[in-house]
């Protein structure tokens, strides 16, 4: 039995999510491990909450995990995989940012990028006020919303073309990872959803509220990270 199919599944999805990124960042060409310990306490004040809510929303079954692919330990009611997930994927996710931040010309248009913020945060809304009986799409929207208004008010203006490229890179291991996750390459899904609790539209096998969950936890850590102050002084492309 391979660790695809095995109590190690959850466990390796994790490591290998976090391992090139922080390898990585004690290169010299990255210089992101410079920045650890901002890096590392924006995560954390992220993941509380985040956490939280994971152990409501498994407590009242929106979602749950499937034994066959976890080790069994779970503190808090959250198998240690989902706690470690919540360290790892940030950490990757904040590896993309830093990693796009080194290329000014990556940056996405600010006035397109705030346009779309905001038909994005009405359509979010919307969403959740259609679906207030639906537990995670209507958390889930309204978790990211208020993020996007801000970012469409002009917030973080100087990081905006930087966060928006973020996002759209972060995407593809966002796919890879949650695909595994959701049982698109296993032959049951590691994490399970309850679809009463959701829209019931997957991208893949990947609920579509899962782009608004994994834009709070990136956007989070951005906005923690990133002063409003410190626009008028950094030059584009600067480090954390």
């Amino acid at each position: 039995m391979s660790f695809w199919n095995s109590h190690l599944t959850y466990l390796t999805i994790d490591l290998l999510t976090i391992a090139f990124p922080l390898a990585y960042s004690f290169t010299a060409r990255s210089g992101f491990s410079k920045h650890l310990g901002r890096v590392c306490a924006a995560i954390a004040l992220v993941a509380v909450p985040m956490l939280v809510w994971d152990a409501v929303f498994t407590a009242h079954g929106v979602w749950g995990f499937n034994r066959d692919y976890i080790l069994g330990f779970s503190p808090f009611g959250l198998p240690v995989e989902e706690i470690l997930f919540f360290l790892c994927i940030p950490f990757a996710c904040l590896f993309i940012y830093d990693t796009v931040k080194n290329f000014p010309r990556l940056a996405l248009p600010e006035r397109p990028v705030r346009i779309l913020a905001g038909l994005l945060a009405v359509v979010l809304i919307a969403f959740a006020t259609a679906n207030t009986h639906r537990a995670y799409t209507l958390l889930a929207c309204l978790g990211a919303a208020p993020f996007l208004v801000a970012l469409a008010a002009g917030h973080l203006r100087f990081r905006l073309g930087h966060i928006a490229s973020a996002y759209m890179f972060h995407l593809i291991p966002f796919f890879l990872v949650n695909g595994i996750l959701t049982g698109m390459f296993t032959a049951q899904p590691v994490v399970w959803y309850n679809n009463a609790e959701n829209l019931g539209i997957r991208l893949g096998s990947i609920p579509i509220e899962d782009a608004a969950y994994s834009m709070i936890l990136l956007f989070g850590a951005i906005f923690l990270l990133e002063r409003p102050t410190s626009q008028k002084t950094e030059k584009p492309g600067s480090p954390l």
